[in-house]
This record gives C-alpha cells, sequence and structure tokens, in this order.
C-alpha cells in the first residue's frame, strides 16, 4: 500500500522553525551564561578589592594605636569601621597572636571567627559562598631607612556580600528577559524570512511539478532568485520547456505513425482480401480438379473392372495383371486427390475444437494398426500421462496417423521395433514425442521431408509425400512446430510443440 505523503506530515517551515528556535535558543543561553559569568566575576574582584582598600584604610588607622598599645583607640576603629560597613565579623590581632579588638566580645562565640583563624604574614581574600567574603590582611610596618618592614598584626574581617548577590540576581533575570525577548521577537521575524526567502520559491516549484504532471506543459516556477533555488527554477522551466518540445515531436511522430499504420491496414486488408479471393478460387479450383479427374478415373476403373469381368476367361494373363494395375493406380490417384483436397481445407475449413484426450487417441490409433504392429514385430508403447487438448479431433487424429504410419512403413528391422509417444510441459509449451528405432533420417533430408511431394531418400517405400505436410500444416493452426531429430542409423524422433495458452481445455469440458 503507497504511503501518503501528507499524512502525519511535518512541514518544511516548521521545521525551519524549529532549527532556527534552537540556534536562537542556543545562542541566547550561551551568551547569558556568558554574560552573567562575566559580570559575577567582575563583582566578585570588586568586593575583593573593595574589601582589601579598606582593611587596608584600617590597618593604617590602627598602625599607632597597635604601637602604643592603645585598646581602646583600637576598639573604637573596629566599631566605627562595623558601622561604616556590612561587616558581620571584624578584628585586629597583634603580631603574636592577641587579640586587640573585635567586633564581637570574646565572652560570646562567633561563628565567623573560624574562618579568619590563623597565624596571617600574607593577604588572604576568599569567597566563602555567595553572601560571604573572608579576608586576613597583615598590618605591617614600613621601614624609613629601607631595611626589613616590621609585622605589627593582622586585621580578620568577614564581609556581608548579599548586597552583591542581589544585584547579580537582577542581573540574572534582565538577561533572562532580554533572552526571552529575543527569542520571541526572532520567532515571527525566522517565520517571515524563512516563508519569504525559502518557502515560496519551494512553493512555486512544488504547484509548477503538479500542474507539469498534470499535463499543463506551459507552466513555469519563475523563481527569480540569484542563488541556489534559482538555479534550481531555472533547471525546472528548462525541463519543462524540453517536455513540451519532446512531446510536441512525439504528438507529431504518433501522427505520422498512425497515418502510416492506416495506410498499411488498408493495403493488408486489400492483400487479405485478395488472399481470401485467391484462397477461395484455389478452393474452386482444386474442386473442379478433384471431380474433373474423379469422373474420368471412375470411368476408367469402372472399364476395366467391366472387361476383367466380361472378358477374364479369354483374356491373357498378362492383360489380366495390367487391368489389375490400372485400377489400383486409379484408386491411388483417387487417394492423393482426396489428400490435397484437406491440406487445402485444414487453413480455410477449421473444424470445431473439442477437448481430445490423447490418451484414448493413442489407445484407437494402437488398434487401427494393431495388425501392421504385429506383422513387423513392432511394439507401440506410450508414456502416460498424456495430455488432454482443446482442439480439432479429426485433424489430430491425422497428425499422430501420419507419424505412426511413417514410423512403421519406414522400420527395417525384421523384429524389435519400437515406436514410442509421450508428452510433457515445459515453459508454458507442450511437447509431444513420437520416436522410433529405425533407420533414421539423413540431415539432407530433415527439413525437406515436410514440404508437399518431398520425401526422404528411401523411395523404395510407397508413399505420396502428403502426410508430413498436412502435418506441419495442422501444428501450424495452433501457433506450433513440429521438428525431426535424427541420426541414420538411430531412429527418428519428430516433436510437436504446442503453446497450453492455445490448447488448454475450458475446465467445464469433457474429454471427447
Amino acid at each position: 500500500m503507497p504511503r501518503n505523503p501528507r499524512r502525519n506530515r511535518i512541514g518544511l517551515q516548521t521545521k525551519a522553525i524549529c532549527l532556527l528556535a534552537l540556534i536562537v535558543i542556543g545562542v541566547t543561553g550561551a551568551s547569558a551564561w556568558f554574560f552573567h559569568t562575566t559580570v559575577r566575576t567582575l563583582q566578585r574582584n570588586t568586593d575583593q578589592q573593595f574589601v582589601r582598600q579598606i582593611c587596608q584604610a584600617l590597618g593604617l588607622a590602627a598602625e599607632e594605636a597597635i604601637v602604643r598599645g592603645d585598646k581602646v583607640r583600637t576598639q573604637q576603629l573596629i566599631a566605627e569601621f562595623v558601622r561604616s560597613y556590612p561587616v558581620r565579623y571584624a578584628a585586629i590581632f597583634s603580631a603574636d597572636e592577641r587579640t586587640l579588638a573585635t567586633s564581637i566580645p570574646n565572652t560570646q562565640r562567633s561563628p565567623w571567627r573560624s574562618l579568619v583563624s590563623g597565624a596571617v604574614t600574607v593577604a588572604s581574600i576568599e569567597q566563602v559562598d555567595d553572601d560571604t567574603l573572608a579576608a586576613c590582611i597583615p598590618i605591617v610596618r614600613r621601614a624609613s631607612d629601607g631595611g626589613v618592614d616590621e609585622l605589627m598584626g593582622s586585621i580578620r574581617v568577614v564581609m556581608d556580600t548579599s548586597e552583591t548577590a542581589r544585584r547579580l540576581a537582577k542581573a540574572r533575570q534582565r538577561i533572562l528577559l532580554i533572552g526571552a525577548a529575543v527569542i520571541l521577537a526572532a520567532m515571527p521575524l525566522g517565520m517571515l524570512v524563512v516563508g519569504r526567502l525559502f518557502l515560496r520559491p519551494i512553493r512555486q516549484l512544488a504547484l509548477a511539478s503538479r500542474d507539469l504532471a498534470r499535463g499543463e506543459f506551459s507552466t513555469r516556477c519563475h523563481v527569480i532568485s540569484n542563488d541556489e533555488l534559482g538555479e534550481l527554477g531555472l533547471a525546472f522551466d528548462s525541463m519543462a520547456s524540453e517536455i513540451a518540445r519532446q512531446r510536441g515531436e512525439l504528438i507529431s511522430a504518433n501522427e505520422e505513425l498512425e497515418n502510416k499504420v492506416a495506410l498499411r491496414t488498408g493495403e493488408l486488408s486489400q492483400a487479405n482480401a485478395r488472399l481470401r479471393d485467391e484462397m477461395a478460387e484455389k478452393e474452386d479450383f482444386l474442386r473442379a480438379v478433384s471431380h474433373d479427374l474423379n469422373a474420368p478415373l471412375r470411368n476408367i476403373a469402372g472399364m476395366a473392372t467391366m472387361i476383367v469381368t466380361q472378358w477374364q476367361g479369354r483374356l491373357p494373363e498378362e492383360v489380366v495383371a495390367r487391368l489389375g494395375r490400372i485400377q489400383a493406380n486409379v484408386e491411388v490417384q483417387n487417394s492423393l486427390i482426396s489428400e490435397l483436397l484437406e491440406l487445402s481445407r485444414i487453413r480455410s475449413r477449421p473444424e470445431r475444437r473439442r477437448v481430445v484426450d490423447l490418451e484414448s487417441l493413442m489407445s484407437d490409433l494402437g488398434g487401427s494398426f494393431e495388425y501392421e504392429l504385429q506383422a513387423r514385430g513392432i511394439e507401440l508403447v506410450v508414456h502416460s500421462p498424456l495430455p488432454a487438448l482443446l482442439v480439432e479431433k479429426n485433424r489430430f487424429r491425422q497428425v499422430f496417423q501420419n507419424l505412426i504410419d511413417n514410423a512403421i512403413k519406414y522400420m527395417d528391422r525384421p523384429s524389435g521395433g519400437r515406436i514410442e509417444i509421450g508428452a510433457r510441459l515445459e515453459g508454458g509449451r507442450y511437447r509431444i514425442t513420437v520416436a522410433d528405432n529405425g533407420p533414421g533420417i539423413p540431415p539432407e533430408d530433415q527439413k525437406r521431408i515436410f514440404h508437399v511431394f518431398r520425401r526422404g531418400g528411401n523411395q523404395r517405400v510407397p508413399g505420396r509425400g502428403v502426410g508430413l505436410a498436412l502435418v506441419k500444416s495442422v501444428v501450424a493452426n495452433y501457433e506450433g512446430r513440429v521438428v525431426v531429430e535424427s541420426e541414420p542409423g538411430h531412429g527418428a524422433t519428430f516433436m510437436i510443440e504446442l503453446p497450453e495458452r492455445t490448447t488448454r481445455p475450458a475446465a467445464q469440458e469433457a474429454c471427447v
């Protein structure tokens, strides 16, 4: 069952829009991710730089207080620092890790102290999470004389960066909104671009192809474009023009052919009419000749019989013998005339076809030739099964009667002669064989024996050269052929080939 191309079809425009949407979503998503990652990195770097600067400013302010050991001043600095900036924890330590000031009293347990514990010799700033930044900044007193700097202490700070997280969240929302707006704007724009640049030429080509398939050979797609679709449209228009041209030539050729066929049909009808007239004239001629020949031959035979009857006792034996030869020759000539008339009627006067069982026909012929077969010591073998054919019964009886009679007449064995009849169906054709183990037929005689009055080399065997011509003519009426295969001294095989389609009996007909 042919597949319906329109059933459950996904259009080219839908596929193009889906592909475009995937591309836009991919590009927009990648751009948004890159932008968000960049902004977050910049914001965190800014926060770390800010923390570093305010811690350094606090360290400079607390340096003198640390030198004097003024804990009150350092505590005031820490308090001002916490009030000025979003700090969750801040503390100043001495170089020997003693707490000089802290935003959370030592009597309270701070959850942030563990983030900034340990000795500090190098500044370190770490982003703990999105809302927390931990910094450890050493307080170093620069040597005025170019000597070694002195570590005075360190500042430990835990900064609240939730504001930065909120700004990043707002930036992420803006990016998502912008991406969604870009995608929504790209969809109709993509549909418009795909429809105008790609789908419209393709639809024009499809409509032109349908028109061309319906026989509208003047149709053209008229796709105007400077790309591959334009080249495809030009190729289609060129193809349509070529098809229209070839169709015109084909129509002209068909008209010319029809005129020639009509002319030849008329000539053939005239030739058939002349042939029918000639066949009718030939039949009339044969009937006239047979009548004109039969009449004097009957008179000759009657006179010879009357002379023998009336003068038998007074005529010499030689005269009686010659009169007998006259009677025998008259009978031979009458038989020859009858066979020639029958040969002329095979094509012009076909008999009614009926279903003939070849096995029954061979059984009847075996009975007819029983005396000759026994007298010559010949065995007739019929290999079953033989088919039932829709043919002219009398004509096919003559066919096999002539073939069996020839095999008997030409058999040169005093005993041990054998005639075999068989049949098989191969490739839609019946092959019926009549084979003997007689003297065989020389190669130079195998073709001419099927012509009237042509016989094989052994002329001592009586015959008139009509029987095999009759066999060939009858078989030709069924679009068949008869051939002989033989080697001198090894017998002869006559093979009759008949198309199954011309001899197949109808299922309801009975064998006769």
